[in-house]
């Protein structure tokens, strides 16, 4: 476990050139103890820009929508002179529970009506709550017409997609951006497997017992299943009959499609973009946990 001072993380924060050539720098909090840390945290020659987080139904982080001391932190939030309250913002991450598009929409709109309440509420204490925000690609992936309250949508999953978005109705197949290029490098007719260089992680554990692909679809091979993973290597069998192993020489490819996009992606240092079989650009992600 690391542990670091919070009052010299944050003069290091302040000291960060970085930070100094940022136009804004935004925060999000949901604790008195927040404010108070960057209300009497030395400045940077530029204010907090600060979102206040709100609860809906989630059950994770955040202010509850129904509770007034939520209200007081954003009457504390405006009120601090080197903190600009830039609005609120809600993750609609209960959506992932859903069965059906039906009760997606229902958690947004139930979302939105809750986050509305709770800004209403803000606004009658004279606080300006210029942004209003929700994310969770599955509510953003099915609007309504309660999204015209909305200044702002945060939907991170949303350029990627993936297999637990399909599933959850928010995308078909075809919708699915990015996947893992796999090669076979071993054939176990004995126990009708083969195996590929794919391991958690390439991939991550996140799968869905529930359905029978396991922890990802193999595109265009109804058939496979990714059973099983060690660090390195994942185990493929049939769903049903035997594998037809000349179908799938040794060194052929085979391309996963992730259950959770963001968690495989955080795996990999480098993204190839393809147009059919090549390759068109390389793109590498921010890291900034």
């Amino acid at each position: 476990m690391m542990l670091i001072r919070t009052d010299i993380y944050m003069q290091l924060l302040f000291n960060s050139v970085h930070l100094r050539q940022l136009e804004k720098f935004h925060v999000i909090i949901d604790s008195e103890l927040a404010v108070k840390m960057l209300r009497d945290a030395p400045s940077p020659g530029k204010n907090w820009s600060a979102f206040l987080k709100v609860d809906c139904g989630n059950n994770r982080a955040g202010v509850w929508w129904k509770d007034e001391a939520g209200v007081d932190l954003a009457v504390l939030l405006q009120n601090s002179p080197n903190i600009d309250f830039a609005g609120v913002y809600v993750h609609c991450g209960n959506s992932y529970h859903t069965s059906s598009s039906e009760e997606v929409i229902q958690v947004l709109d139930d979302t939105i009506e809750r986050l509305m309440t709770f800004v209403n509420h803000v606004r009658q204490r004279g606080v300006t709550c210029s942004t209003v925000g929700i994310g969770s690609t599955p509510t953003c992936r099915k609007p309504t017409d309660r999204m015209k309250s909305l200044t702002e949508l945060h939907p991170g999953n949303y350029a990627f997609l993936d297999v637990q978005q399909w599933s959850l109705g928010s995308c078909t197949e075809e919708d699915i951006a990015c996947c893992v290029a796999t090669r076979v490098i071993g054939h176990y007719p004995r126990r009708n497997q083969m195996l590929i260089d794919c391991g958690f992680t390439g991939l991550t554990k996140q799968g869905y017992g529930e359905m029978a692909s396991g922890y990802g679809v193999i595109r265009g091979h109804p058939n496979l299943k990714l059973c099983k993973m060690t660090q390195e290597i994942g185990f493929v069998e049939s769903l049903e009959g035997k594998l037809d192993y000349s179908l799938f020489p040794v060194n052929s490819l085979l391309y996963i499609l992730p259950w959770h996009s963001c968690a495989t992606a955080a795996m990999h240092s480098v993204y190839y973009v393809v147009e059919g079989d090549t390759v068109v650009e390389e793109w590498r992600p921010t890291r900034g946990w």
